[in-house]
């Protein structure tokens, strides 16, 4: 019996589903060495860190890591993936695997004499970069539980979103890119340094510019203001159907908007757009930085007078991260994913889903509880401290809930101090002088059995789930004050029971036999 006890007090303290806050976020380089194209992979991956007992896992996911998808994420023309940092750990610690691709030739986490200009003009290769990552990855022990490497949201910035739309399905024509680029709208484009001599590319290079290098492991795509909208096929880009969240700078310093990033927004069917009308430029999609370092006359660190980069980024990350998670999937329900990997299909009923991805030990906790709800339904005899764990379990149970999700908030505190208040004189007044007796001889309380503290048990126990995901599914009302009060004074109210209950049992072991 003791024993029974002491696990259940374990386990009630870890009743708290993890939170966006909660996750602690880690970087890591991982390189898979040479890819099936031949050519070498290296990876930046960003995920929430846990602990794991897996010898065989390179790195330890959280508990409540998101496995039944990953995020890919391509960087700029000679960028390199930690460039968007801010992304990838925003991304994080909402709970994602995110795989910051660095492309050969152009990243400089191979070392700065591996880099080539003449390497963004083979766009193709970036496509085909994710592709083999992606296969290799699959087959590689990353982390201590299974990932769903088939389930692939890419994201990709300048030239990563055209190796992104690549992915998707879109082509390219480098003769209309040549057109444009000698034309006069083309002469104020400055992405045209990069497609100089493309009119006389030999038709190989052609072929493989003009080629479809579409995975069907991509089933969303987020573009970051990218790049050769003026080569691209807009009839190839009408007939994907895959979500789309587009983010454009409408009064770009690099890429004009009119022969660019308007020729991607106007062309697909469904797609969501966001655009910043102010004057951010094309590299405010860079983690903020403070070197020198230029492209084409354009600082890449440096904005425009006025512009914030960091507040604008801080405002995107909410919208991609909602466009990340799955279609009417209640926004981070994914963070009550368990330790164990759960096959089948996910339910689309948003109720089902919640029930889907709470942990199983969840469901383990609640029929311990029902357990020792029902053994108080029987007249027993147990010593004092005993009779008062559960009372105090309880108490500790209910405020821990008030101080995890609605935090140190005075109101709610006093609320919660009101709700045990008032409920312990009302349930004092209450109880009969029958329900417990002493017995000196054997030192224990004999307790008369009742249902009520299963039906208060199992109340505090909905009311901190409820809780959970509301707080996981980021809910508004649970942000306002008169739902933080109402919970707080709740919880107060049932556990007022057990505490009017451990009192009266501590005057009858006091005031001795009766």
């Amino acid at each position: 019996m003791k024993l029974v006890a002491t696990v259940l007090w374990v386990l009630l303290s870890l009743i708290q589903p993890a939170s966006a806050a909660d996750l602690a976020v880690k970087m890591e380089t991982v390189d898979l060495g040479t890819l099936a194209t031949g050519r070498p992979g290296r990876v930046n991956i960003w995920y929430p860190e846990g602990a794991c007992s897996d010898a065989a896992a390179r790195l330890c996911l959280a508990d409540s890591g998101v496995t039944n998808k990953v995020v890919v994420l391509s960087h700029g023309s000679m960028g390199s993936a930690p460039n968007y940092s801010w992304l990838g750990e925003s991304l994080a610690r909402a709970g994602f695997i995110v795989v910051g691709v660095n492309h050969y030739g152009e990243s400089s986490v191979y070392g700065e004499g591996t880099q080539d200009p003449r390497a963004s003009a083979l766009t193709w290769q970036r496509a085909q970069d994710i592709s083999a990552l992606l296969t290799k990855l699959a087959g590689e022990k990353l982390f201590q539980r299974a990932v769903d490497w088939t389930n692939v949201v890419a994201i990709g910035h300048s030239a990563g979103g055209q190796t992104v739309a690549l992915l998707a399905g879109a082509r390219y024509d480098l003769r209309q890119l040549a057109a444009y680029c000698a034309s006069e709208a083309g002469q104020a484009d400055l992405s045209c340094t990069y497609a100089r001599g493309s009119g006389g590319a030999p038709q190989a290079f052609i072929d493989m510019f003009n080629a479809n290098y579409q995975d069907t492991r991509v089933k969303k795509i987020v573009l970051l203001d990218p790049a050769l909208g003026s080569a691209l096929e807009q009839e190839s880009w009408k007939g994907i159907a895959l979500p789309s969240l587009f983010v454009g700078a409408t009064h770009n310093d690099f890429l004009p908007w009119e022969t660019q990033g308007a020729r991607y927004a106007s062309a697909m069917p469904g797609v969501q757009t966001v655009l910043l009308e102010g004057q951010e430029g094309h590299f405010i999609f860079l983690t903020p930085c403070r070197h020198a370092a230029e492209v084409a006359g354009v600082r890449l660190c440096e904005d425009r007078p006025g512009v914030d980069r960091a507040e604008v980024q801080a405002a995107l990350v909410p919208r991609i991260a909602d466009f990340v998670r799955p279609d009417n999937e209640p926004a981070a329900v994914t963070r009550l994913a368990g330790e164990q990997e759960r096959a089948g299909n996910i339910p689309s009923n948003a109720v089902l889903q919640i029930l889907y991805f709470t942990p199983p030990w969840v469901f383990g906790l609640l029929a311990g509880l029902v357990v020792f709800g029902l053994m108080q339904t029987r007249t027993r005899g147990v010593p004092i401290w005993l009779a008062l764990l559960l009372p105090i379990t309880m108490l500790i149970l209910s405020l821990s809930g008030v101080l995890q999700y609605v935090g140190l908030s005075w109101p709610a505190l006093a609320a919660w101090v009101l709700g045990v208040s008032a409920t312990s004189v009302l349930v004092l007044r209450a109880m009969r002088p029958e329900a417990a007796v002493y017995d000196a001889d054997s030192r224990k309380l004999t307790i008369a059995g009742s249902w009520v503290p299963l039906f208060v048990i199992l109340g505090i126990f909905g009311v901190r789930y409820a809780m959970g995901v509301a707080k996981g599914m980021e809910l508004e009302i649970i942000q306002t004050s008169a739902a933080q009060v109402t919970i707080s004074l709740i919880l107060g109210a049932l556990s007022g029971f057990f505490a009017a209950r451990g009192l009266f049992l501590w005057r009858v072991q006091a005031a001795g036999p009766a």
